[in-house]
């Protein structure tokens, strides 16, 4: 049907956004650019580094050797950014050229012109020649909307293609987070089971036991001669007139001659390390800390 491609065409349009994939193009040509410039800066330094060792030293080839194949690596690193960077441009240029067709494209040209004329009569020559040239018009209208609609055909086309390469490129980057569920994969009564649950904050205890025998039996008798009526023949109602011990003191009777007034610049006995109380002080801490950091 003619214009379904151009249909297609202005919904992959409506939802493209250029801007986003012209940025993360940027970016990772910059980060392909440093990685480039970090390699070339450790091949540099490795024969220095040698060198800085000594002639006899046996540590100067193995630091060379080490700078070497850091930089081997970066290298590798920096090829997948700039491919990255390479295919998202692809994307962008497929994208603008989406753009433009979208927006140059003709209008439907609708149904074809009929010869207006009264019934039972016979059209002028005007009529006629009037007619010829809207069916003329009308027929030019539509191969234009017919190669619009192939080109918008060409362009959706064209953004799958590098839609499809982008991709790839990234799942060799990222990996896919997609991973299929195959046939011999475990599944339970009703199909997969649920998705691990939420974890709890900070503060919070786990929603439930997960030592917890999962087998375990909700509904498992306990122990049925368990009596569960404590002592029921327990008087309640204690005597509150019962003789205490009239000797024994009741707590707030005490020497009436001790001194509460004490010293307020006593200062506790130091324990090992300078710490009141017996304890390190926090200056021994953080001596201590700063040593092993030095």
């Amino acid at each position: 049907m003619a214009g379904e491609h151009l249909s297609e065409l202005t919904r992959w349009v409506a939802g493209m956004d250029r801007t986003d994939v012209m940025e993360s193009k940027d970016s990772w040509r910059t980060a392909s650019t440093a990685l480039s410039t970090v390699a070339l800066r450790l091949t540099e330094a490795a024969p220095i580094v040698k060198s800085g060792f000594g002639p006899d030293s046996e540590t100067g080839p193995a630091a060379e050797l080490a700078f070497e194949n850091a930089a081997e690596k970066l290298v590798e690193q920096e090829k997948r950014l700039r491919d990255a960077s390479t295919a998202l441009a692809d994307v962008e240029t497929a994208m603008r050229e989406a753009e433009a067709s979208a927006e140059n494209a003709p209008a439907e040209p609708g149904e074809a012109p009929k010869l207006p004329h009264a019934p039972g009569l016979t059209p002028t020559p005007m009529a006629l020649l009037q007619h010829a040239g809207a069916v003329m018009a009308h027929n030019k209208a539509v191969s234009e909307y017919d190669t619009a609609d192939e080109d918008a055909r060409q362009k959706v086309e064209r953004l799958r293609t590098s839609y499809d390469k982008a991709i790839t490129v990234f799942q060799e980057i990222h990996g896919d987070p997609y991973v299929p569920v195959t046939a011999d994969a475990p599944v339970g009564p009703g199909g997969p089971g649920r998705g691990p649950g939420p974890v709890p904050g900070p503060g919070r205890a786990p929603l439930h036991d997960p030592d917890r025998d999962p087998g375990l039996d909700p509904d498992l008798d306990r122990d049925p001669d368990r009596d569960p009526d404590r002592d029921p023949d327990r008087d309640p109602d204690r005597d509150p007139d019962r003789d205490r011990d009239p000797d024994r003191g009741t707590g707030f009777d005490r020497d009436p001659d001790r001194d509460i007034d004490r010293d307020p610049g006593a200062v506790p006995t130091p324990g090992p390390g300078g710490g009141a109380g017996g304890g390190l002080h926090p200056a021994v801490i953080g001596g201590g800390l700063a040593a092993a950091g030095a």
